[in-house]
């Protein structure tokens, strides 16, 4: 692609290019109508446009008038049904589609369209979290992570860590490829969110320069693993805080602990979970952010141990 601006028909030129060259695992057959490419595109359209009936709308624009967005603006040239696109896409793994992240990200540092995205460190940062975007209590697979609710009920479940660019005052955030959290070969534990993040930093942090990401992410990764792993290469981790940012966060530690002492004594334990406090991952791993510290209200599912857990990270900073 030329230097030009970074456009929705560019870049769909460049995505129906290369995922024309997209394994096709189908037998060789005459009686092939929709193309692997033209599957990618039409599900990438219904992500853009977020609408699950895009596509069926689409279909009868297309009988009717004989175009449609899908093809002017996706490039699709036929539009595949439903399960024609699962049959098709199901079988790519989903590290083949990493190198169009990588590409776009490329196209936007290239255009000086990242500036926007520096923290006043002068860092890019990048937040890690985790989402489910599959449960159920009868449909399983082999990639499935398996828990059991109180009731004994057993659920199945699909999770990734999405991480994405991310800065103050900016609406828009530019997402990196993802990590499925999945079971892995010849582990015995069930995989989860930190190996996954452990995973994603160890594969991908050589697209950053050495110290030029901030890494961001709450409390579960103040662990020594992901700070050990992050150290050489990251600005700031969960744990690598500076004097002044650790004092900070025992201070804050030291009164919201006074504040729920207060709160039990004045207004009785069933009172506690309505104190709001400075959310103490936060405070280790957003130090720009000091200022204007975001809230929440404590649950009831804050437990003892996570607050010693938190209170064990900082000193460890020390």
């Amino acid at each position: 692609m030329t230097k030009q601006t970074l456009s929705l028909q560019n870049i769909m030129s460049y995505f129906r290019k290369r995922w024309s060259t997209a394994p096709d695992v189908r037998k060789p057959s005459n009686n092939a109508q929709y193309a692997v490419a033209d599957s990618v595109l039409a599900a990438f359209a219904v992500f853009f446009m977020q609408s699950s009936s895009f596509l069926a709308h689409q279909r009868l624009l297309q009988n009717k008038k004989g175009r449609s967005n899908a093809r002017s603006l996706f490039q699709v040239e036929e539009i595949p049904s439903d399960p024609q696109i699962r049959n098709l896409i199901d079988p790519l793994p989903s590290v083949y589609f990493q190198e169009d992240f990588w590409f776009l990200l490329d196209k936007l540092k290239e255009q000086q369209r990242l500036l926007q995205f520096r923290n006043d460190l002068n860092t890019y940062s990048i937040a890690l979290d985790g989402v489910s975007f599959f449960s159920s209590e009868k449909i399983s697979c082999s990639k499935c992570l398996k828990r059991e609710d109180r009731s004994g009920v057993e659920h199945f479940y699909h999770s990734a860590i999405t991480p994405v660019f991310v800065a103050p005052n900016q609406s828009q955030v530019l997402p990196l490829p993802p990590e499925f959290i999945v079971p892995q070969d010849g582990s015995e534990k069930q995989d989860c969110e930190r190996v996954a993040a452990k995973r994603w930093l160890a594969q991908h942090h050589g697209h950053f320069s050495e110290h030029s990401a901030t890494y961001l992410g709450d409390d579960l990764y103040a662990n020594l693993c992901v700070n050990l792993l992050l150290k050489p290469i990251a600005n700031f981790s969960s744990l690598s805080a500076n004097q002044s940012l650790t004092q900070a966060c025992m201070s804050g530690l030291t009164f919201w602990t006074r504040t729920m002492a207060w709160k039990t004594s004045r207004k009785g334990i069933g009172m506690a979970n309505t104190v709001k406090f400075c959310n103490i991952g936060l405070l280790i791993k957003f130090p720009c952010a000091m200022a204007a510290m975001p809230c929440r209200s404590i649950g009831s599912n804050w437990s003892s141990r996570r607050k010693v857990r938190v209170k064990s990270c900082i000193k460890t900073a020390l």
